[in-house]
């Protein structure tokens, strides 16, 4: 339901094709399944920034956009385990749909858990997903 509800907020605010419908939801059920195995708990406003991030994301893709390449420097505040999570996020997407993606959106989804985990930790939830599960987000 959360999904839904990120998705029609983004549409309210940008023209949506179809097909980038279809596509973000998918990406979003990548994201929550990936954040469920490591109980990553995203709050509701952190969800609708990394939408907005994965719209960004098809439209590059889909006009063959890439974004410039990030200094990797900048990201050494970033856990490896949220590094690596953002790749498997683009990893699985990648398989389903014969997408590409570069090194510079890895890091900058990786932003966003880290973000996230932050909040998390800071709010007592800690690794241990006591905070809440997907649905409560």
């Amino acid at each position: 339901m959360i999904m839904e509800n990120i998705v029609a907020e983004i549409a309210q605010e940008n023209q949506l094709e179809f097909t980038e419908i279809s596509e973000l939801k998918k990406l979003l059920s990548i994201v929550e399944a990936e954040t469920l195995q490591v109980n990553l708990v995203i709050p509701n406003d952190r969800w609708l920034a990394v939408a907005v991030h994965l719209l960004g994301f098809i439209r590059r893709i889909n006009s063959g956009e890439t974004l410039p390449p990030v200094d990797h420097a900048l990201f050494a505040e970033i856990a490896p385990e949220m590094v690596s999570l953002s790749a498997r996020v683009f990893d699985v997407y990648g398989e389903k749909t014969s997408r590409r993606y570069d090194q510079s959106e890895i890091m900058l989804m990786a932003v966003h858990f880290e973000t996230a985990k932050s909040l998390q930790e800071e709010l007592g939830g800690g690794e241990d997903g006591k905070q809440g599960k997907s649905g409560d987000r």
